[in-house]
């Protein structure tokens, strides 16, 4: 239910509550790929790309092969200004996804 609440705070703009669910959700051991992207979108859209860029981390600490986990990664150094970084994180997600 807290992912479904997290989603449906995106939808109605408040990253901030939005980041609060998917907390509570990433909380868990076992948190899906999605919990983490969601995480890191609300935490994206509350202009906080410093922790989103945390969140992503450990999302892929608990999931390394996840393609979206190491895409958002690359977008999110991007964003910040690393695109050396990036460009190695996104090679990274097309590789993986090609061998899906």
């Amino acid at each position: 239910i807290w992912m479904r609440l997290g989603f449906l705070h995106l939808l109605q703009g408040s990253a901030v509550a939005a980041a609060a669910a998917f907390r509570e959700v990433t909380r868990q051991p076992d948190a899906a790929p999605q919990a983490w992207l969601g995480l890191t979108d609300a935490l994206w859209r509350a202009g906080d790309v410093e922790d989103a860029e945390a969140a992503v981390r450990q999302g892929l600490a608990a999931h390394p092969r996840d393609v979206e986990l190491r895409t958002r990664l690359g977008q999110l150094l991007l964003a910040g200004g690393d695109k050396s970084t990036q460009s190695a994180d996104i090679e990274t997600a097309l590789r993986l996804a090609r061998n899906l």
